[in-house]
């Protein structure tokens, strides 16, 4: 298992490394609509890694992964108001900008306990706006695929999502309840996947990232069945990145379909 999650950190950082070279320029509206997705993704990321470094959890990889996102989120917002899009996607992404100077400065300095609450918030508006900026975007693509794309990678989000969640709910921060939120979050997901399982868009390598998403999905479920105040960080924490990494394969499969 621990080989396994190491090969993913080591996939994780490949891939910030590549995204940063290769896209420096989007070349069609469905990179831009992936890479905006990215964003929201990030932001979740960016939450459980915090937490995960205050609570001196995987403390080194931990702080690390949170500084490489904190790069790659710099990178993809400037990308995206590079890219020729209209003026609405243009106004959301400054929209972005500006909130984001706040989440920066939590995110670079030590984590603190006293913080977290008020960070979670502040990301939860980051993603609002994040994902506002992907939704005009698939609306400018004027193409059903867009719509996909952006499920899918909705999905990557919702992974890190249910990981940060779990994440806050084992640091114990005073008076915040994750459990309703978190099986919100599990709900929103399985929906997600059954839409995603049935799209006339999957081909054979698609439906097979799609499976071994819903092998990893299952842990959450079962977490938020249990409804326990025990927790076991690294299982959860380990599917998160498995499904993370399938369905950003996925995503980018839908989106390189379409771009053809």
């Amino acid at each position: 298992m621990k080989t396994r999650l190491l090969q993913f950190k080591l996939f994780f950082l490949l891939y910030l490394v590549l995204s940063a070279c290769a896209h420096a320029g989007y070349g069609n509206i469905m990179e831009a609509i992936d890479h905006a997705g990215q964003q929201r993704m990030l932001s979740q990321r960016m939450l459980k890694d915090y937490a995960l470094s205050g609570m001196k959890v995987n403390y080194a990889s931990s702080a690390k992964e949170l500084k490489d996102s904190i790069a790659m989120f710099d990178e993809n917002l400037e990308n995206l108001k590079a890219f020729k899009s209209n003026d609405a996607v243009q106004k959301k992404l400054d929209k972005v900008a500006g909130h984001w100077k706040t989440v920066r400065e939590t995110l670079t300095a030590p984590p603190a306990k006293a913080k977290a609450k008020a960070l979670e918030k502040n990301i939860a508006k980051l993603l609002q706006l994040s994902n506002e900026v992907v939704v005009a975007l698939a609306k400018a693509s004027g193409s059903s695929a867009g719509e996909i794309v952006n499920l899918a990678g909705r999905q990557r989000m919702l992974s890190q999502r249910m990981a940060a969640l779990y994440a806050l709910g084992a640091w114990r921060l005073e008076g915040f309840e994750f459990m309703p939120e978190f099986k919100k979050v599990v709900a929103e997901f399985r929906a997600a996947q059954d839409k995603l399982a049935k799209t006339n868009l999957n081909t054979d390598a698609i439906r097979k990232e799609l499976d071994e998403t819903e092998k990893n999905f299952k842990w959450f479920e079962y977490a938020a069945r249990k409804n326990s105040d025990k927790f076991i960080p690294s299982l959860i924490l380990r599917a998160s990145d498995n499904i993370l990494a399938h369905m950003n394969n996925a995503t980018h499969m839908y989106a390189a379909q379409k771009a053809k």
